[in-house]
Protein backbone atom coordinates (compact mmCIF):
# COMPACT_ATOMS: atom_id res chain seq x y z
CA UNK A 1 0.00 0.00 0.00
CA UNK A 2 2.84 2.40 0.84
CA UNK A 3 4.41 1.80 -2.55
CA UNK A 4 1.07 2.59 -4.22
CA UNK A 5 0.56 5.68 -2.05
CA UNK A 6 4.05 6.82 -2.94
CA UNK A 7 3.33 6.46 -6.62
CA UNK A 8 0.25 8.64 -6.33
CA UNK A 9 2.23 11.27 -4.49
CA UNK A 10 5.00 11.17 -7.02
CA UNK A 11 2.52 11.41 -9.87
CA UNK A 12 1.23 14.64 -8.38
CA UNK A 13 4.79 15.91 -7.87
CA UNK A 14 6.01 15.23 -11.42
CA UNK A 15 8.36 12.34 -10.84
CA UNK A 16 9.16 10.30 -13.91
CA UNK A 17 7.62 7.19 -12.42
CA UNK A 18 7.80 3.52 -13.39
CA UNK A 19 5.38 2.28 -16.01
CA UNK A 20 2.04 0.82 -14.97
CA UNK A 21 1.87 -2.95 -15.22
CA UNK A 22 -0.76 -2.78 -17.94
CA UNK A 23 1.78 -1.04 -20.21
CA UNK A 24 5.13 -2.72 -19.54
CA UNK A 25 6.91 -1.50 -22.65
CA UNK A 26 9.88 0.80 -21.88
CA UNK A 27 10.04 4.46 -22.90
CA UNK A 28 11.63 7.69 -21.92
CA UNK A 29 11.51 8.84 -18.32
CA UNK A 30 7.84 9.38 -17.60
CA UNK A 31 5.42 10.64 -14.99
CA UNK A 32 2.26 8.61 -14.61
CA UNK A 33 -0.99 10.37 -13.81
CA UNK A 34 -3.06 10.12 -10.63
CA UNK A 35 -6.02 8.83 -12.64
CA UNK A 36 -4.19 5.55 -13.15
CA UNK A 37 -4.79 4.78 -9.48
CA UNK A 38 -8.23 6.23 -8.80
CA UNK A 39 -8.95 4.20 -5.69
CA UNK A 40 -6.05 5.52 -3.64
CA UNK A 41 -6.47 8.10 -0.95
CA UNK A 42 -5.50 11.59 -2.06
CA UNK A 43 -2.14 12.93 -0.89
CA UNK A 44 -1.79 15.55 1.79
CA UNK A 45 -2.42 18.93 0.14
CA UNK A 46 0.59 20.94 -0.92
CA UNK A 47 0.59 24.68 -0.38
CA UNK A 48 -0.57 26.37 -3.60
CA UNK A 49 2.07 27.94 -5.77
CA UNK A 50 1.88 31.54 -6.89
CA UNK A 51 0.03 31.96 -10.15
CA UNK A 52 1.11 35.41 -11.25
CA UNK A 53 4.17 35.97 -13.40
CA UNK A 54 4.39 39.74 -13.64
CA UNK A 55 7.75 39.81 -15.45
CA UNK A 56 6.57 37.71 -18.40
CA UNK A 57 4.61 39.06 -21.34
CA UNK A 58 3.25 36.19 -23.39
CA UNK A 59 2.33 36.82 -26.97
CA UNK A 60 -1.25 36.32 -28.17
CA UNK A 61 -2.29 32.95 -29.51
CA UNK A 62 -1.05 32.51 -33.05
CA UNK A 63 -2.45 30.33 -35.84
CA UNK A 64 -0.92 26.90 -36.40
CA UNK A 65 1.97 28.01 -38.58
CA UNK A 66 5.33 27.91 -36.89
CA UNK A 67 7.75 30.74 -37.58
CA UNK A 68 11.44 31.01 -36.71
CA UNK A 69 12.20 32.41 -33.26
CA UNK A 70 14.03 35.73 -33.27
CA UNK A 71 17.30 34.39 -31.91
CA UNK A 72 19.45 36.79 -33.92
CA UNK A 73 18.10 39.79 -32.02
CA UNK A 74 18.42 38.26 -28.55
CA UNK A 75 21.28 39.94 -26.63
CA UNK A 76 24.14 37.85 -25.33
CA UNK A 77 24.62 37.50 -21.57
CA UNK A 78 27.13 39.68 -19.82
CA UNK A 79 28.92 36.73 -18.22
CA UNK A 80 28.76 33.66 -20.46
CA UNK A 81 29.52 30.28 -18.96
CA UNK A 82 33.05 29.01 -19.71
CA UNK A 83 33.34 26.36 -22.38
CA UNK A 84 33.14 22.84 -20.98
CA UNK A 85 36.03 20.41 -21.06
CA UNK A 86 35.67 18.34 -24.24
CA UNK A 87 34.44 14.82 -23.63
CA UNK A 88 36.12 11.79 -25.20
CA UNK A 89 33.41 12.04 -27.82
CA UNK A 90 34.26 15.63 -28.55
CA UNK A 91 37.76 15.20 -29.86
CA UNK A 92 38.62 18.87 -29.50
CA UNK A 93 38.43 20.91 -32.66
CA UNK A 94 40.64 23.80 -33.68
CA UNK A 95 37.83 26.10 -34.76
CA UNK A 96 38.61 25.65 -38.44
CA UNK A 97 35.70 23.37 -39.30
CA UNK A 98 33.41 25.60 -41.35
CA UNK A 99 30.83 22.79 -41.44
CA UNK A 100 30.01 23.62 -37.84
CA UNK A 101 28.49 26.92 -38.95
CA UNK A 102 25.41 24.96 -40.04
CA UNK A 103 24.59 24.15 -36.40
CA UNK A 104 25.40 27.45 -34.70
CA UNK A 105 21.81 28.85 -34.90
CA UNK A 106 20.71 26.10 -32.48
CA UNK A 107 22.76 27.78 -29.75
CA UNK A 108 22.53 31.24 -28.29
CA UNK A 109 25.32 33.52 -29.60
CA UNK A 110 27.46 33.29 -26.46
CA UNK A 111 27.51 29.49 -26.65
CA UNK A 112 28.14 29.00 -30.35
CA UNK A 113 31.89 28.78 -29.77
CA UNK A 114 31.24 25.58 -27.78
CA UNK A 115 30.92 23.81 -31.12
CA UNK A 116 34.57 24.46 -31.96
CA UNK A 117 35.62 22.23 -29.06
CA UNK A 118 33.12 19.56 -30.09
CA UNK A 119 33.92 19.15 -33.77
CA UNK A 120 34.14 15.35 -33.57
CA UNK A 121 30.54 14.85 -32.47
CA UNK A 122 28.44 12.68 -34.74
CA UNK A 123 26.49 14.72 -37.28
CA UNK A 124 23.05 13.50 -38.33
CA UNK A 125 21.52 14.76 -41.55
CA UNK A 126 17.92 13.50 -41.80
CA UNK A 127 15.35 14.18 -44.50
CA UNK A 128 11.99 12.90 -43.33
CA UNK A 129 8.48 12.97 -44.80
CA UNK A 130 5.51 12.63 -42.45
CA UNK A 131 2.13 11.33 -43.54
CA UNK A 132 0.00 11.65 -40.39
CA UNK A 133 -3.15 10.41 -42.13
CA UNK A 134 -1.52 7.13 -43.16
CA UNK A 135 0.70 7.03 -40.06
CA UNK A 136 3.77 6.69 -42.27
CA UNK A 137 7.34 7.97 -42.01
CA UNK A 138 9.81 7.74 -44.87
CA UNK A 139 13.32 9.11 -44.52
CA UNK A 140 16.88 9.20 -45.69
CA UNK A 141 19.68 9.68 -43.18
CA UNK A 142 23.37 10.36 -43.40
CA UNK A 143 25.64 10.30 -40.36
CA UNK A 144 29.23 11.44 -40.14
CA UNK A 145 30.84 9.38 -37.37
CA UNK A 146 34.35 9.84 -35.93
CA UNK A 147 36.03 7.18 -33.81
CA UNK A 148 36.94 9.12 -30.69
CA UNK A 149 37.83 5.99 -28.73
CA UNK A 150 41.31 4.66 -28.04
CA UNK A 151 40.72 1.38 -29.85
CA UNK A 152 39.98 0.44 -33.43
CA UNK A 153 36.33 -0.36 -34.15
CA UNK A 154 35.35 -3.21 -36.45
CA UNK A 155 31.60 -2.47 -36.29
CA UNK A 156 29.18 0.36 -35.67
CA UNK A 157 25.86 0.00 -33.84
CA UNK A 158 22.53 1.77 -34.35
CA UNK A 159 19.64 1.44 -31.91
CA UNK A 160 16.21 0.85 -33.49
CA UNK A 161 13.87 1.87 -30.69
CA UNK A 162 10.86 1.69 -33.01
CA UNK A 163 11.30 -2.12 -32.85
CA UNK A 164 11.36 -2.28 -29.08
CA UNK A 165 9.06 -5.17 -28.04
CA UNK A 166 6.17 -5.31 -27.72
CA UNK A 167 5.66 -1.90 -29.27
CA UNK A 168 4.20 -3.15 -32.53
CA UNK A 169 1.74 -5.83 -33.50
CA UNK A 170 2.62 -8.17 -36.36
CA UNK A 171 0.38 -6.13 -38.66
CA UNK A 172 1.90 -2.78 -37.82
CA UNK A 173 5.50 -3.90 -38.07
CA UNK A 174 8.39 -1.69 -37.02
CA UNK A 175 11.20 0.25 -38.63
CA UNK A 176 12.51 -1.03 -41.97
CA UNK A 177 16.08 0.04 -42.78
CA UNK A 178 17.36 -0.25 -46.36
CA UNK A 179 20.20 0.85 -48.64
CA UNK A 180 22.86 0.91 -45.94
CA UNK A 181 26.19 2.27 -47.15
CA UNK A 182 29.48 3.13 -45.48
CA UNK A 183 31.53 5.70 -47.39
CA UNK A 184 29.48 4.99 -50.48
CA UNK A 185 29.90 1.20 -50.37
CA UNK A 186 26.94 -1.08 -49.67
CA UNK A 187 27.32 -3.15 -46.50
CA UNK A 188 25.49 -6.21 -45.24
CA UNK A 189 24.01 -4.91 -42.00
CA UNK A 190 22.47 -7.40 -39.57
CA UNK A 191 19.78 -7.13 -36.92
CA UNK A 192 20.31 -8.30 -33.34
CA UNK A 193 18.94 -7.97 -29.80
CA UNK A 194 15.32 -8.63 -30.79
CA UNK A 195 15.71 -6.44 -33.88
CA UNK A 196 16.52 -3.38 -31.77
CA UNK A 197 20.15 -3.17 -32.90
CA UNK A 198 21.50 -2.74 -36.42
CA UNK A 199 25.15 -3.82 -36.69
CA UNK A 200 27.25 -2.41 -39.51
CA UNK A 201 30.54 -4.20 -40.26
CA UNK A 202 33.45 -1.82 -40.86
CA UNK A 203 35.98 -2.98 -43.43
CA UNK A 204 38.60 -1.77 -43.07
CA UNK A 205 38.15 -1.23 -39.32
CA UNK A 206 37.91 2.36 -38.12
CA UNK A 207 41.06 3.48 -36.34
CA UNK A 208 41.01 6.12 -33.59
CA UNK A 209 40.57 9.58 -35.08
CA UNK A 210 39.24 8.33 -38.40
CA UNK A 211 35.84 9.36 -39.78
CA UNK A 212 33.26 7.53 -41.88
CA UNK A 213 29.93 8.50 -43.41
CA UNK A 214 26.98 6.14 -43.09
CA UNK A 215 23.97 6.55 -45.36
CA UNK A 216 20.70 4.64 -45.09
CA UNK A 217 16.99 4.89 -45.75
CA UNK A 218 14.19 3.87 -43.43
CA UNK A 219 10.41 3.73 -43.25
CA UNK A 220 8.01 3.20 -40.37
CA UNK A 221 4.36 2.76 -39.59
CA UNK A 222 3.51 4.62 -36.41
CA UNK A 223 1.20 2.72 -34.01
CA UNK A 224 -2.40 3.89 -33.84
CA UNK A 225 -3.52 4.89 -30.36
CA UNK A 226 -1.34 5.42 -27.31
CA UNK A 227 -0.20 1.79 -27.29
CA UNK A 228 2.89 0.64 -25.46
CA UNK A 229 5.78 2.76 -24.24
CA UNK A 230 3.35 5.31 -22.83
CA UNK A 231 2.45 6.36 -26.34
CA UNK A 232 5.82 8.08 -26.79
CA UNK A 233 5.86 6.80 -30.39
CA UNK A 234 2.26 6.90 -31.56
CA UNK A 235 -0.44 8.46 -33.70
CA UNK A 236 -3.37 9.16 -31.40
CA UNK A 237 -5.97 11.87 -31.10
CA UNK A 238 -4.64 13.75 -34.10
CA UNK A 239 -1.14 14.00 -32.60
CA UNK A 240 1.84 12.37 -34.31
CA UNK A 241 4.41 11.74 -31.52
CA UNK A 242 7.74 10.47 -32.82
CA UNK A 243 10.12 9.63 -29.99
CA UNK A 244 13.37 7.94 -31.12
CA UNK A 245 12.01 7.56 -34.65
CA UNK A 246 15.40 7.26 -36.36
CA UNK A 247 18.38 4.86 -36.02
CA UNK A 248 20.49 6.25 -33.17
CA UNK A 249 24.17 5.51 -32.43
CA UNK A 250 24.48 4.48 -28.75
CA UNK A 251 27.28 5.41 -26.39
CA UNK A 252 30.53 3.47 -26.50
CA UNK A 253 32.65 3.27 -23.34
CA UNK A 254 34.89 0.85 -21.49
CA UNK A 255 32.05 -1.68 -21.58
CA UNK A 256 31.77 -1.42 -25.38
CA UNK A 257 28.65 -0.50 -27.34
CA UNK A 258 25.57 -0.07 -25.15
CA UNK A 259 23.08 -2.15 -27.08
CA UNK A 260 21.47 -4.07 -24.20
CA UNK A 261 17.71 -4.53 -24.22
CA UNK A 262 16.53 -2.28 -21.41
CA UNK A 263 14.09 -3.43 -18.73
CA UNK A 264 10.37 -2.68 -18.79
CA UNK A 265 10.81 0.31 -16.46
CA UNK A 266 13.11 3.28 -16.63
CA UNK A 267 14.68 4.94 -19.64
CA UNK A 268 16.16 3.33 -22.73
CA UNK A 269 18.50 5.82 -24.34
CA UNK A 270 22.20 6.19 -23.56
CA UNK A 271 23.76 8.18 -26.43
CA UNK A 272 26.50 10.76 -26.72
CA UNK A 273 25.65 14.30 -27.68
CA UNK A 274 25.45 14.86 -31.44
CA UNK A 275 24.64 17.53 -34.02
CA UNK A 276 21.46 17.47 -36.10
CA UNK A 277 20.33 18.93 -39.40
CA UNK A 278 16.76 17.75 -40.02
CA UNK A 279 14.36 18.56 -42.85
CA UNK A 280 10.75 17.63 -42.08
CA UNK A 281 8.16 17.65 -44.86
CA UNK A 282 4.49 17.35 -43.87
CA UNK A 283 1.08 18.69 -44.94
CA UNK A 284 1.10 22.46 -44.65
CA UNK A 285 -1.80 22.52 -42.20
CA UNK A 286 0.22 20.47 -39.71
CA UNK A 287 2.17 22.26 -37.00
CA UNK A 288 5.56 20.62 -36.46
CA UNK A 289 7.25 20.86 -33.06
CA UNK A 290 10.80 19.55 -32.75
CA UNK A 291 14.12 19.66 -30.96
CA UNK A 292 16.55 22.31 -32.11
CA UNK A 293 15.90 25.63 -33.79
CA UNK A 294 13.80 26.30 -36.88
CA UNK A 295 15.95 28.00 -39.54
CA UNK A 296 13.81 27.75 -42.68
CA UNK A 297 10.24 27.05 -43.78
CA UNK A 298 9.44 26.34 -47.42
CA UNK A 299 5.93 25.81 -48.80
CA UNK A 300 5.38 23.60 -51.86
CA UNK A 301 2.73 23.47 -54.55
CA UNK A 302 1.46 20.08 -53.34
CA UNK A 303 0.24 21.71 -50.09
CA UNK A 304 3.17 20.44 -48.10
CA UNK A 305 5.80 22.42 -46.22
CA UNK A 306 9.40 21.58 -45.41
CA UNK A 307 10.69 22.78 -42.05
CA UNK A 308 14.49 22.83 -41.67
CA UNK A 309 15.84 22.56 -38.14
CA UNK A 310 19.30 22.41 -36.61
CA UNK A 311 20.04 21.07 -33.17
CA UNK A 312 22.91 20.28 -30.95
CA UNK A 313 24.88 19.38 -29.14
CA UNK A 314 21.90 17.17 -28.19
CA UNK A 315 21.50 13.53 -27.18
CA UNK A 316 18.41 12.89 -29.25
CA UNK A 317 16.03 14.56 -31.68
CA UNK A 318 12.29 14.57 -31.09
CA UNK A 319 9.35 15.48 -33.35
CA UNK A 320 5.63 15.85 -32.60
CA UNK A 321 3.10 17.21 -35.07
CA UNK A 322 -0.61 18.02 -35.11
CA UNK A 323 -3.17 19.98 -37.09
CA UNK A 324 -4.93 20.90 -33.87
CA UNK A 325 -2.11 22.66 -32.02
CA UNK A 326 -2.37 26.23 -30.87
CA UNK A 327 0.67 28.01 -29.47
CA UNK A 328 1.65 30.78 -27.10
CA UNK A 329 5.21 32.05 -26.82
CA UNK A 330 7.25 34.08 -24.39
CA UNK A 331 10.87 35.17 -24.33
CA UNK A 332 12.75 34.60 -21.08
CA UNK A 333 16.10 36.33 -21.24
CA UNK A 334 17.51 35.06 -24.53
CA UNK A 335 15.40 31.91 -24.81
CA UNK A 336 12.10 31.64 -26.69
CA UNK A 337 9.69 29.25 -24.94
CA UNK A 338 6.67 27.92 -26.83
CA UNK A 339 3.66 26.15 -25.34
CA UNK A 340 1.61 23.96 -27.71
CA UNK A 341 -1.86 22.92 -26.60
CA UNK A 342 -5.20 21.76 -27.99
CA UNK A 343 -8.30 23.92 -28.57
CA UNK A 344 -10.21 24.43 -25.33
CA UNK A 345 -7.06 23.98 -23.23
CA UNK A 346 -5.98 27.60 -23.27
CA UNK A 347 -5.70 27.81 -19.48
CA UNK A 348 -3.49 24.74 -19.36
CA UNK A 349 -1.39 26.02 -22.24
CA UNK A 350 -0.88 29.31 -20.46
CA UNK A 351 -0.03 27.55 -17.19
CA UNK A 352 2.49 25.27 -18.94
CA UNK A 353 4.16 28.33 -20.46
CA UNK A 354 4.22 30.13 -17.15
CA UNK A 355 5.71 27.23 -15.18
CA UNK A 356 8.26 26.41 -17.89
CA UNK A 357 9.38 30.05 -17.94
CA UNK A 358 9.73 30.17 -14.16
CA UNK A 359 11.53 26.85 -14.10
CA UNK A 360 13.97 27.97 -16.75
CA UNK A 361 14.85 31.11 -14.80
CA UNK A 362 15.20 29.25 -11.51
CA UNK A 363 17.34 26.45 -12.91
CA UNK A 364 19.55 28.83 -14.87
CA UNK A 365 20.27 30.68 -11.64
CA UNK A 366 20.78 27.53 -9.61
CA UNK A 367 22.73 25.40 -12.13
CA UNK A 368 23.91 27.43 -15.09
CA UNK A 369 22.55 28.91 -18.31
CA UNK A 370 20.45 27.06 -20.84
CA UNK A 371 22.48 27.29 -24.06
CA UNK A 372 19.79 26.60 -26.66
CA UNK A 373 17.77 29.21 -28.48
CA UNK A 374 14.40 27.49 -27.93
CA UNK A 375 12.46 25.35 -25.47
CA UNK A 376 9.18 23.71 -26.48
CA UNK A 377 6.37 22.37 -24.27
CA UNK A 378 3.73 20.28 -26.04
CA UNK A 379 0.54 18.49 -25.00
CA UNK A 380 0.41 14.87 -26.21
CA UNK A 381 -1.83 11.87 -25.48
CA UNK A 382 1.03 10.03 -23.80
CA UNK A 383 -0.11 7.77 -20.97
CA UNK A 384 2.61 9.33 -18.85
CA UNK A 385 2.33 12.64 -17.07
CA UNK A 386 5.40 14.06 -18.79
CA UNK A 387 8.42 12.98 -20.83
CA UNK A 388 11.64 14.86 -21.51
CA UNK A 389 13.55 15.23 -24.76
CA UNK A 390 16.36 17.63 -25.67
CA UNK A 391 14.81 21.04 -26.20
CA UNK A 392 11.28 19.63 -25.88
CA UNK A 393 9.13 18.39 -23.02
CA UNK A 394 5.74 16.78 -23.53
CA UNK A 395 2.92 16.83 -20.99
CA UNK A 396 -0.13 14.60 -20.98
CA UNK A 397 -3.00 16.55 -22.49
CA UNK A 398 -5.40 15.46 -19.73
CA UNK A 399 -3.47 17.58 -17.29
CA UNK A 400 -4.32 20.70 -19.28
CA UNK A 401 -8.00 20.38 -18.35
CA UNK A 402 -7.41 21.31 -14.71
CA UNK A 403 -3.80 22.47 -14.29
CA UNK A 404 -3.21 22.40 -10.57
CA UNK A 405 -0.12 21.86 -8.39
CA UNK A 406 0.56 18.41 -9.84
CA UNK A 407 0.57 19.89 -13.33
CA UNK A 408 3.03 22.57 -12.21
CA UNK A 409 5.27 19.91 -10.76
CA UNK A 410 5.22 17.80 -13.89
CA UNK A 411 6.30 20.73 -16.03
CA UNK A 412 9.03 21.80 -13.58
CA UNK A 413 10.41 18.28 -13.25
CA UNK A 414 10.61 17.78 -16.99
CA UNK A 415 12.23 21.20 -17.53
CA UNK A 416 14.87 20.19 -14.97
CA UNK A 417 15.70 17.25 -17.20
CA UNK A 418 17.05 19.73 -19.75
CA UNK A 419 19.99 20.04 -17.35
CA UNK A 420 20.03 16.52 -15.90
CA UNK A 421 19.86 14.09 -18.84
CA UNK A 422 19.77 16.60 -21.68
CA UNK A 423 22.92 18.64 -21.08
CA UNK A 424 24.64 16.47 -18.47
CA UNK A 425 24.11 12.92 -19.69
CA UNK A 426 24.38 9.58 -17.93
CA UNK A 427 23.66 5.92 -18.46
CA UNK A 428 19.97 5.99 -17.64
CA UNK A 429 19.74 2.20 -17.67
CA UNK A 430 22.66 1.66 -15.29
CA UNK A 431 22.54 4.76 -13.05
CA UNK A 432 19.08 6.33 -13.27
CA UNK A 433 19.55 8.27 -10.04
CA UNK A 434 21.96 10.69 -11.69
CA UNK A 435 19.22 12.33 -13.73
CA UNK A 436 15.92 11.24 -12.13
CA UNK A 437 16.75 11.88 -8.49
CA UNK A 438 18.40 15.19 -9.29
CA UNK A 439 15.50 16.29 -11.50
CA UNK A 440 13.18 15.38 -8.63
CA UNK A 441 15.28 17.42 -6.21
CA UNK A 442 15.27 20.26 -8.72
CA UNK A 443 11.49 20.24 -8.49
CA UNK A 444 11.84 20.86 -4.75
CA UNK A 445 14.04 23.84 -5.59
CA UNK A 446 11.27 25.11 -7.84
CA UNK A 447 8.84 24.86 -4.89
CA UNK A 448 11.37 26.56 -2.63
CA UNK A 449 11.85 29.49 -4.99
CA UNK A 450 8.17 29.97 -5.89
CA UNK A 451 6.34 29.07 -2.67
CA UNK A 452 9.09 29.41 -0.06
CA UNK A 453 11.36 27.13 1.99
CA UNK A 454 8.54 26.09 4.33
CA UNK A 455 6.44 24.81 1.43
CA UNK A 456 9.43 22.91 0.01
CA UNK A 457 10.13 21.38 3.42
CA UNK A 458 6.50 20.27 3.68
CA UNK A 459 6.60 18.63 0.24
CA UNK A 460 9.87 16.91 1.13
CA UNK A 461 8.52 15.64 4.43
CA UNK A 462 5.16 14.43 3.15
CA UNK A 463 6.19 13.04 -0.20
CA UNK A 464 9.77 11.84 0.17
CA UNK A 465 10.78 11.45 3.80
CA UNK A 466 7.56 9.73 4.87
CA UNK A 467 7.85 7.25 2.00
CA UNK A 468 11.47 6.53 2.78
CA UNK A 469 10.78 6.06 6.48
CA UNK A 470 7.95 3.67 5.64
CA UNK A 471 10.37 1.75 3.46
CA UNK A 472 12.82 1.47 6.30
CA UNK A 473 10.07 0.07 8.51
CA UNK A 474 8.95 -2.36 5.80
CA UNK A 475 12.48 -3.50 5.03
CA UNK A 476 12.69 -2.53 1.35
CA UNK A 477 15.46 0.04 1.65
CA UNK A 478 18.20 -0.25 -0.99
CA UNK A 479 20.88 2.06 -2.43
CA UNK A 480 19.73 4.59 -5.01
CA UNK A 481 22.68 3.82 -7.30
CA UNK A 482 21.59 0.43 -8.66
CA UNK A 483 20.77 -0.31 -12.32
CA UNK A 484 17.10 -0.10 -13.25
CA UNK A 485 16.94 -3.88 -13.72
CA UNK A 486 17.92 -4.41 -10.07
CA UNK A 487 14.69 -2.83 -8.85
CA UNK A 488 11.15 -4.15 -8.91
CA UNK A 489 8.19 -2.27 -7.44
CA UNK A 490 10.69 -0.35 -5.31
CA UNK A 491 12.19 1.48 -8.31
CA UNK A 492 9.93 4.49 -7.77
CA UNK A 493 10.25 4.73 -3.98
CA UNK A 494 14.04 4.33 -4.08
CA UNK A 495 14.94 6.55 -7.05
CA UNK A 496 12.19 9.17 -6.71
CA UNK A 497 11.72 9.44 -2.94
CA UNK A 498 15.03 8.35 -1.42
CA UNK A 499 17.00 9.76 -4.36
CA UNK A 500 16.23 13.45 -3.77
CA UNK A 501 16.89 12.95 -0.05
CA UNK A 502 20.51 12.16 -0.92
CA UNK A 503 20.85 15.60 -2.49
CA UNK A 504 19.22 17.16 0.56
CA UNK A 505 21.69 15.29 2.80
CA UNK A 506 24.56 16.55 0.62
CA UNK A 507 23.20 20.08 0.87
CA UNK A 508 22.92 19.78 4.66
CA UNK A 509 26.49 18.49 4.82
CA UNK A 510 27.97 21.26 2.66
CA UNK A 511 25.76 24.28 3.30
CA UNK A 512 24.00 26.21 0.57
CA UNK A 513 26.97 28.16 -0.80
CA UNK A 514 29.16 25.12 -1.28
CA UNK A 515 26.32 22.86 -2.44
CA UNK A 516 25.05 25.17 -5.17
CA UNK A 517 28.58 26.13 -6.11
CA UNK A 518 29.28 22.45 -6.68
CA UNK A 519 26.13 21.95 -8.79
CA UNK A 520 27.17 24.85 -11.00
CA UNK A 521 30.67 23.41 -11.35
CA UNK A 522 29.23 19.94 -12.05
CA UNK A 523 27.04 21.35 -14.79
CA UNK A 524 29.83 23.41 -16.36
CA UNK A 525 32.27 20.50 -16.28
CA UNK A 526 30.01 17.85 -17.79
CA UNK A 527 27.82 19.94 -20.07
CA UNK A 528 27.40 18.01 -23.35
CA UNK A 529 29.18 15.04 -21.77
CA UNK A 530 28.24 11.80 -20.03
CA UNK A 531 29.03 11.30 -16.36
CA UNK A 532 29.12 8.37 -13.93
CA UNK A 533 28.27 8.32 -10.25
CA UNK A 534 31.91 7.93 -9.26
CA UNK A 535 32.81 10.94 -11.40
CA UNK A 536 30.06 12.89 -9.64
CA UNK A 537 31.64 11.96 -6.30
CA UNK A 538 35.19 12.73 -7.41
CA UNK A 539 34.23 16.19 -8.62
CA UNK A 540 32.22 16.87 -5.45
CA UNK A 541 35.19 15.95 -3.27
CA UNK A 542 37.64 17.96 -5.38
CA UNK A 543 35.40 21.04 -5.40
CA UNK A 544 34.47 20.97 -1.72
CA UNK A 545 37.73 19.55 -0.34
CA UNK A 546 35.61 17.21 1.78
CA UNK A 547 35.61 13.45 2.27
CA UNK A 548 32.13 12.65 0.96
CA UNK A 549 32.59 8.93 0.39
CA UNK A 550 30.80 7.87 3.62
CA UNK A 551 27.75 9.95 2.71
CA UNK A 552 27.83 8.71 -0.88
CA UNK A 553 28.15 5.07 0.17
CA UNK A 554 25.29 5.42 2.65
CA UNK A 555 22.84 6.70 0.06
CA UNK A 556 24.09 5.78 -3.40
CA UNK A 557 26.04 2.64 -2.65
CA UNK A 558 29.72 1.67 -2.80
Amino acid sequence: MMRRLFLLLVFCLAACSPRPTVQPTPTSSATALPSLSPTLAPPTPIPPLPTATPTLAPTPTVPPTRTPSPTAEIPTPASPMPSPQPSPAAGGGNGADSGLDLYRPALLPSFQADLDALSSLSRYDITVRLDPDQRLITAQMQVRYTNTETKTLDSLAFRLFANYPPRFTALEGGIDVTNVQVDGRAVAARLAVTNTVLWLPLSPPLAPGETITVALAFSETVPLGPGGAYGAFSAAGGIFALAHFYPLIPAYDEEGWHVELGPAIGDLTYPDAALYHVRVTAPSDVMVVASGNLVNEEKHRDNTTTWTLVGGPMRDFYIVASRAYRVRRVQVGRVVISSYYLPGDEAGGERALEVAARSLRIFEERFGPYPYAELEVAATPTLAGGIEYPGVIVINQRGYKSPETGFNGTVAHEVAHQWWYGLVGNNQVKEPWLDEALAQYSFLLYIEDTAGPAAAALVRAQSFESVYQAGLRDGWDRPIGLPVASYNDDYGPIVYAKGPLFFQALRDELGDDLFFGFLRRYFATYRYRNVTGREFLALAEAFTQRDLEPLYDKWVGP
